[in-house]
């Protein structure tokens, strides 16, 4: 059951595997036309997930000019960035590499204290984060200058993260919906016919996003992957009927 204005018209061109993405994607738009970077600001985006990856392509797609630092969970989501088209990549999995990196390009300094977590002076502009995993939401703060903005974009429960840096750096956190309207090109336009749009236009690598299929019955496996997504190189999973 749905409501009139939710049924999307597809082009005949478009791959099952593409319409699939429409919805990540019309949240990787929004989040990036609701709160756009400014001409010279520095952007950081954390997250390897497909709503990550999907986030670092609509960067690309609306504001190319814009220096942007991708923070992947696994190296081998590295990969999928750099066919997207990207340079600036690292991975956090090793943390002070990462906060050296990310302080080599927000012209910051890491701080590492005798007891708790590194600490960053300094930071970016904008931080979109989205994974909602509490360890990358606390990196995500340190990643934020002082008195800039932190989009946060996945959705979890992030109980029992460390909020002293929000205080000490006046940081201002906001947070997207999954689609809605935003002003385009001047005029209000609809994600999702946004994301069919530019989906059309440029297309996705939706064969490198969607790593995983299962029939429906494989559901207990599909979790188990999904709860290892490092040893399993899992980035997007879908279920299908027919193979």
């Amino acid at each position: 059951i749905a409501h009139k204005s939710q049924v999307k018209s597809l082009p005949q061109t478009m791959e099952s595997d593409q319409a699939i993405l429409i919805p990540e994607y019309a949240r990787a738009l929004t989040a990036v036309l609701k709160h756009p970077p400014a001409a010279g600001e520095r952007v950081i985006i954390i997250g390897g997930s497909s709503l990550g990856l999907l986030t670092l392509l609509a960067m690309k797609r609306l504001m190319n000019d814009t220096k942007v630092l991708y923070v992947a969970h696994y190296p081998f989501e590295t990969e999928i960035a750099q066919q997207i088209g990207h340079e600036e990549i690292i991975t956090d999995w090793e943390p002070a590499e990462a906060y050296e990196a990310v302080a080599e390009m927000v012209n910051g300094s890491v701080r590492y204290p005798e007891f708790g977590r590194l600490y960053m002076e300094g930071g970016a502009d904008i931080v979109y984060e989205t994974s909602g995993k509490v360890r990358l939401i606390e990196d995500a703060v340190r990643f934020t200058a002082e008195g800039k903005k932190l989009v946060l974009m996945g959705i979890n429960e992030p109980s029992g993260f460390d909020m002293t840096p929000i205080w000490f750096k006046n940081v201002h956190i906001t947070a997207t919906i999954f689609g809605g309207r935003e002003n385009f090109n001047g005029k209000p336009m609809s994600m999702f016919d946004l994301a069919i749009e530019k989906m059309s236009e440029h297309g996705l690598p939706y064969d490198n996003l969607i790593t995983h299929r299962f029939r429906l019955e494989q559901f207990k496996e599909a979790t188990d992957v999904m709860a290892d997504r490092g040893a399993n190189g899992a980035i997007k999973l879908i279920f299908q009927h027919v193979f």
